[in-house]
């Protein structure tokens, strides 16, 4: 049953998925694995 009847297409367990590769896999050969900066930053607000 959809969470909200205005959007029938949204349902209400939506779930993000995310596959863990291990350092060795073949696709990531050659590439650059060094954590960076962080993507977002909080304020103390």
């Amino acid at each position: 049953m959809p969470a909200n009847r205005s959007y029938p297409e949204r349902q209400d367990n939506e779930v993000y998925r995310a596959h863990r590769y291990a350092p060795d896999y073949p696709g990531l050969q050659g590439l650059d694995l060094a954590p960076g900066e962080p993507i977002e930053l909080y304020s103390a607000e």
